[in-house]
């Protein structure tokens, strides 16, 4: 972590001078400067006083440099996390593969169950309107059957009626016929 932050001018500092594309520098306690501030950090292990300031060109220099470091930490965590995955003991990736293995038979078996439960409801509403159908079919049929049979003996009534009719007719007139037949003779 950056402890003390020295921004430097350009024109006094003959490291920047020299290195004109350069943004930040470490320096030791005893003045050294480095390019990286683990080099900075070995060197001044041996010194008695152990701090190391980094030395930036200018504002910006410094935004970069934080930026640069905020992405890096970014990095450095996603990359533990990866590795930590990566490392995940055998047990670990068995009964990982295990819970997801019994989540999908789960699933599957919800939804063979879903299936199969809305497969009988259609059959059984098919089958209600089936027999629903064929009761009005047969109700239709029976009606026309009796409207039949009561037209069949109406028409029968009727014929005997007439015929009954047609026989007073004749016993009426026939004696009248046999008078006339005597009558002549």
């Amino acid at each position: 972590m950056l402890t003390i932050l020295k921004i430097q001018n350009m024109e006094k500092d003959k490291v920047f001078e020299q290195h004109p594309t350069l943004e930040v520098y470490y320096k030791t306690s005893d003045d050294v400067p480095f390019f990286q501030e683990c080099d900075a950090k070995n060197h001044a292990k041996g010194l008695e006083d152990k701090e190391v300031t980094p030395v930036f060109k200018d504002a910006l220099s410094l935004v970069k440099v934080a930026s640069k470091n905020n992405k890096q930490e970014q990095l450095q965590k996603a990359v533990s996390s990866d590795l930590m995955d990566t490392l995940k003991t055998k047990e670990e990736k068995e009964a990982e593969e295990k819970a997801q293995k019994e989540a999908e038979e789960k699933a599957q078996k919800e939804a063979k169950e879903k299936a199969q439960k809305e497969a009988e409801e259609k059959d059984q509403k098919e089958a209600e309107e089936k027999a629903q159908k064929e009761a009005e079919e047969k109700a239709q049929k029976e009606a026309e059957e009796k409207d039949q049979k009561e037209a069949e003996e109406k028409a029968q009534k009727e014929a005997e009626e007439k015929a009954q009719k047609e026989a007073e007719v004749k016993k009426v007139t026939s004696p009248k016929t046999e008078s006339k037949k005597s009558k002549t003779e």
